[in-house]
């Protein structure tokens, strides 16, 4: 399944629903920080993810409809060191409140290590995903190295096939792309063997941004991969360029056909 798509409203070919029960300021302070860009222009998201880090009680208490696909705390980190075991086990209660089998459960982090502290309580039909937006540590962050969020990805990735631990799968993010190595990053992905792979730019002031022509090798090599979902954002073109950006839309609604 390829999506081409200007938002973030379906993956896994569902339509989105971003759920954020954590509240409170991030740590990780990431240079290149779409939340934070978020922030400057919204005084209400701004309230909610300032001070200390903490559950946000209102979202416990929203449903989602069946057939949702629902985005898990994309605005902080809800495995990061710094949030305590208590809070994290509270949110997968709730997952396992809801029917699971009529929805989809996507977990973001920038510390997939702490994945395998509650690899026994997620809930079926549960994506544990990773943001790697680099090869290197570009965007300055106190997140986990990318190099160290890839490592713990693919052990997970590894540790759920050898288990044959079912309805639990991995994912990426590559999103916003910032500048990498070509070779390590496909490198990379071909390890991980996601289930699913986001990938994105993001008009990020000064962001460093990959070269067109490297940028485009990258997603053409993610297409041939045998992927099993791709979500190709239209932000791309902001990395691409419009004539690389143009042959790869191309290039993707053919894959597109070819799986259908």
């Amino acid at each position: 399944m390829v999506v081409l798509s200007n938002d973030a409203s379906t993956i896994l070919g569902k339509k989105v629903f971003s759920w954020n029960p954590l509240k409170g300021s991030c740590k990780y302070k990431c240079r290149y920080c779409l939340a934070k860009e978020m922030m400057k222009k919204y005084p209400h998201i701004k309230k909610k993810y300032s001070g200390e880090i903490d559950i946000d009680e209102e979202a416990l208490s929203v449903k989602f409809p069946k057939g949702a696909a629902i985005l898990i705390s994309s605005m902080n980190d809800l495995f990061a060191d710094y949030v305590d075991d208590e809070k994290i086990e509270r949110v997968i209660d709730v997952t396992k409140k809801w029917d699971e089998k009529e929805r989809e459960f996507i977990f973001i982090t920038k510390n997939p290590k702490r994945y395998f502290e509650f690899i026994d309580l997620f809930p079926s039909h549960t994506y544990l995903s990773t943001i790697i937006e680099s090869t290197k540590n570009i965007n300055k962050t106190k997140a986990p190295h990318p190099k160290d969020r890839y490592a713990y990805i693919r052990d997970l990735s590894f540790k759920l096939n050898l288990h044959m631990i079912e309805g639990i799968h991995t994912g990426l993010f590559l999103h916003p792309l910032l500048d990498f190595d070509l070779e390590t990053m496909s490198k990379w992905i071909k390890n991980v063997s996601p289930k699913f792979v986001v990938i994105g730019g993001a008009n990020i002031k000064n962001a460093p941004k990959p070269e067109g022509e490297k940028a485009y090798r990258l997603v053409m090599a993610i297409l041939d991969a045998k992927i099993p979902c791709i979500k190709l954002r239209k932000g791309l073109k902001l990395v691409i360029g419009k004539e690389y950006y143009k042959e790869l839309m191309g290039y993707a609604e053919a894959v597109a056909e070819m799986r259908v």
